[in-house]
């Protein structure tokens, strides 16, 4: 009734262990077996997961649908391992029941969903694929100016390293099929939706240890 895997697909090309994660599916579904999957590659575990366990040093950090971890991680560490993140130091300026304004490096300001109470240290949270980037620079709350420092094309996707006016980097990743490409140098603004904008306490540790898979 219990079938345990450890990372069965790891020695495989791209393309077979692709294909090969829809038949472990099918055939764990079509004899009704309890697997426990194993792996390192976090778009496998997504394809093939009813649930996901994330694990450091031998301990669960969070349990939950594929969904649930990739939209709402409960944790600065989770947000990283499980698809990429942007991350932004700041502090909260002012909240209400609803919404909290952050402060970022240089006065830039973002908004976000999650309540904090105000004058703490945060780090906000954002996928790269949340974000809309558009040419020219403006400044706003959840607007954010910036110059394009690198762009790459990955065939379904380009994906823009952008610095902001603070300095801070981040990366935008948009559908390559979808608007002309901007250019590396161009001045750009990233904009993303309050929803979409996590915010967790600042680590007591520091951001960089909070990261380290070790």
């Amino acid at each position: 009734k219990l079938l345990l895997l450890d990372e069965p697909l790891g020695a495989l090309d791209p393309r077979t262990s692709a294909g090969l994660r829809h038949e472990l599916v099918r055939f764990a579904k079509d004899l009704r077996l309890t697997v426990i999957h194993v792996t390192h590659d976090q778009a496998e575990a997504m394809a093939v997961s009813d649930r996901i366990a994330v694990m450091r040093d031998g301990k669960i950090l969070q349990v939950g649908t594929p969904m649930e971890l990739y939209l709402r991680p409960n944790r600065i560490f989770v947000a990283n391992f499980v698809g990429e993140a942007n991350f932004l130091e700041g502090v909260v300026a002012s909240a209400d029941e609803r919404r909290s304004l952050v402060e970022l490096a240089g006065g830039l300001k973002v908004r976000s969903a999650d309540v904090r109470e105000r004058g703490e240290r945060v780090v906000a949270f954002f996928r790269p694929e949340a974000a809309a980037v558009k040419r020219g620079r403006a400044e706003a709350v959840n607007r954010l100016p910036g110059v394009v420092e690198r762009r790459i094309f990955e065939g379904e996707d380009v994906r823009y390293e952008v610095r902001l006016k603070n300095e801070d980097r981040i990366v935008v990743i948009r559908p390559s099929m979808l608007g002309k490409w901007l250019d590396v140098g161009e001045d750009v603004t990233v904009s993303f939706n309050a929803e979409n904008l996590l915010l967790y306490p600042y680590p007591k540790g520091g951001l960089e240890r909070e990261l380290a898979l070790e």
